[in-house]
């Protein structure tokens, strides 16, 4: 039990701090729901700014609840291709004691935030924002 209790602190600890771009990316739309009594399923709708295709990305989606408290965060797909000023779907499933604070939060209660640390564009250049 004193395990699955440490897995659930480590996977809501807050966002990554560091340098990163924030304006990237939004969450524009996210839903839950229950599949079991042990899982969750989660589907996030990510919205891009950016003004070029991007192949793979280095980046961080945290939920926050309306105190500011850290609900849990969870690394996209690296691999993920994302259409200039375009959306990508992501989902995945969520054991006990890390997303299910949302099953009982109002969507007002929540707010999201994503942080970019790198990515490649379709033309094979990269950008890092994590540099110090």
């Amino acid at each position: 039990m004193k395990t699955i209790a440490l897995l659930a602190a480590i996977i809501a600890m807050p966002a990554y701090a560091g340098p990163c771009n924030r304006d990237m990316l939004s969450v524009a739309a996210w839903s839950i729901e229950p599949i079991d009594a042990e899982t969750n399923w989660l589907k996030t709708e990510i919205k891009s700014t950016s003004d070029k295709p991007i192949r793979m990305i280095d980046a961080m989606v945290s939920f926050q609840d309306a105190l500011g408290g850290s609900i849990a965060s969870f690394e996209m797909n690296r691999d993920a291709s994302i259409p200039a000023g375009g959306a990508v779907e992501e989902t995945g499933r969520w054991g006990r004691y890390t997303f299910e604070r949302l099953l009982n939060l109002r969507h007002d209660e929540v707010t999201t935030s994503i942080c970019v640390k790198a990515v490649v564009y379709e033309d094979g250049t990269i950008e890092r924002f994590d540099a110090q």
